[in-house]
């Protein structure tokens, strides 16, 4: 007749189909493999106790507190260090402190913006703060200058006089043309020679003049520096072949930028009436 089977972890007697040992309550499925031997220890006179003995069943010495995984080939157990234990929890804790550390230095990071970004930030702070009426700007040296405004208009002003006599010409005409488009505009002299026209600002060609004696057009010299009144008439009559002269040629008057204001003297070798 076969001998019953028992559990390898206390002995007992089980059935053939045991699931659960009733004495020791080991499950089947964990104690497929095992031995009495191998769960069980050995004592100091030599005997086996069992996992669920408090007492040696030979000597009846009591049972030695073993170190978990201690094979009983290796003799009676040694109690476990208590020195042993407090450095592992240490250790624990340490790793526990130090990932709860690191935790909160991503969460701060994240939501930290980065430099770059921060910079464009506080610079459109500064912008918007430099914007509102009545602030004034943070850093008076990064503040630009302002660009001067282009004129509305040009005021274009002078005197008309002979070049020998220096006597102021009256009721002249002068005719101010311009060049791209071809509109005109006149002005004519008072009795002192003196004569303003207020003129659209142009981009390009610039104004042509012409100075009108009666109907005709007549030549004339744009004042020069020194200007030809401050000069001896020897010279200013050495002057006057220039206004025969074929060559003659007149600049167009353009302003540059910014510049709303001319003075334009020009000089006529007048006829002795007009």
């Amino acid at each position: 007749m076969a001998s019953p089977e028992k559990c390898p972890g206390c002995g007992a007697p089980v059935p053939a189909d045991w699931t659960v040992c009733g004495k020791c309550l080991l499950p089947r499925n964990i104690a497929t493999g095992m031995t009495e031997a191998s769960v069980s220890i050995r004592c100091q006179c030599g005997g086996r106790i069992g996992p669920l003995d408090s007492v040696c069943p030979s000597c009846r010495k009591p049972k030695p507190r073993i170190d978990v995984g201690r094979s009983d080939d290796q003799g009676p157990a040694r109690p476990k260090s208590a020195g042993t234990s407090a450095v592992l929890g240490s250790l624990l804790m340490g790793a526990a402190a130090i990932a709860a550390g690191y935790l909160i230095f991503s969460t701060q990071l994240a939501s930290r913006p980065s430099e770059p970004a921060a910079q464009a930030v506080a610079g459109a702070s500064t912008a918007t703060a430099s914007a509102l009426p009545g602030s004034a700007p943070a850093d008076p040296q990064a503040t630009t200058e302002a660009l001067p405004l282009a004129p509305q208009e040009w005021l274009v002003r002078g005197k008309v006089y002979d070049l020998l006599t220096l006597s102021p010409v009256a009721r002249c005409k002068l005719v101010l043309t311009d060049k791209v488009s071809g509109k005109r505009f006149a002005a004519r002299t008072g009795t002192d020679g003196r004569y303003s026209v207020k003129l659209p600002p142009l981009s390009e060609g610039g104004y042509s003049v012409t100075l009108l004696l009666g109907n005709r057009a007549w030549p004339f010299l744009e004042e020069m520096d020194p200007p030809y009144r401050q000069q001896d008439r020897n010279r200013r009559e050495s002057s006057l072949e220039l206004l025969t002269s074929p060559s003659l040629v007149h600049v167009p008057i353009m302003l540059p930028g910014g510049q709303a204001e001319l003075d334009y003297d020009l000089v006529v070798s007048a006829p002795p009436r007009l």
